[in-house]
């Protein structure tokens, strides 16, 4: 009997059902995938949280997938396809990618294929540890009972663009240059519209921001942790990110996941101590 034979090609309306299918059996490692699928869809229009998707099937079953975002990045759920998937993408992007972002394994074959077709010059390659977290056992710091959230106006948005670019500069030594405060001022805006973020105040002082990079009803994605330098190892950090899954918990969510680099030791135990356990290997690439 004839092995299923397997076929690459662009994901259209209609595939959603598939897609939907295949990314739920690896939930925990393809958030933003399935956060930017239930948010947008498959047509690409060009508008937020839309890309390009490929899928891997076998037969009629689709087994990988991988789409270059709105964002530029590319983001994989390909498993043994990875190659394949890589190089299709390749053909939609030809200024190359602006990042990769997946499992440990799947980023570095993505990176080989990256490497031979366009030579990118990495900024960053993190290497990450994959967090989890049911929300019935989220640890609550008794310090944040003392402390105000709530979510960033128009009026925060300067002070939080200004913390944003310090971010991007420590995780991935981004130029602080007008096209990329408007870049990021756009993904903070898409971020910020569902209303999740939560900025952390004491008393009347703005001290840290933590925002969902991907939401689902179920699940949620803490992504851009930030607290300005001169007001870190006060716990500000911790209470932030607690005050958002707390709301999170509020509208139902059951769980929460992050990640966060090997090295990164403070922002480990506040992860720990909030209840999150290590799942797995995940990688970011930040190319030039």
């Amino acid at each position: 009997m004839m092995s299923p034979t397997l076929t690459l090609r662009l994901l259209v309306g209609g595939d959603e059902a598939a897609a939907e299918r295949f990314l739920g059996t690896r939930a925990e490692t393809t958030m933003i995938l399935r956060s930017n699928l239930a948010r947008a869809g498959l047509v690409n229009e060009g508008r937020s949280f839309q890309g390009t998707y490929v899928g891997a099937f076998v037969g009629d079953e689709l087994e990988g997938l991988a789409t270059l975002a709105w964002t530029g990045n590319l983001l994989l759920a390909g498993g043994p396809h990875v190659v394949a998937l890589t190089e299709m993408l390749a053909a939609h992007a030809p200024a190359g990618f602006r990042g990769i972002l997946g499992t440990a394994s799947e980023v570095a074959e993505a990176r080989r294929v990256i490497d031979a077709r366009f030579g990118s010059a990495v900024r960053k390659h993190h290497h990450e540890i994959l967090y989890s977290l049911s929300l019935a056992d989220l640890v609550v710091p008794e310090a944040l009972s003392r402390l105000a959230a709530r979510a960033p106006n128009e009026d925060d948005m300067a002070l939080v663009l200004d913390w944003r670019m310090q971010y991007s500069a420590e995780l991935s030594d981004l130029p602080d240059t007008p096209e990329e405060r408007r870049r990021q001022r756009d993904v903070l805006e898409a971020f910020h519209a569902d209303g999740h973020a939560v900025l952390l105040c004491d008393g009347m002082t703005p001290v840290a921001y933590s925002g969902f990079n991907a939401t689902l009803p179920d699940m949620v994605q803490i992504g851009g942790v930030f607290t300005p330098p001169a007001l870190r190892g006060r716990g500000y950090a911790r209470c932030a990110v607690a005050a958002s899954l707390v709301a999170a918990r509020s509208r139902g969510v059951e769980r929460a996941i992050l990640f966060t680099g090997n090295g990164n030791t403070a922002a480990q135990r506040s992860y720990l101590a909030l209840g999150f356990r290590p799942i797995g290997d995940y990688a970011l690439v930040i190319f030039e």
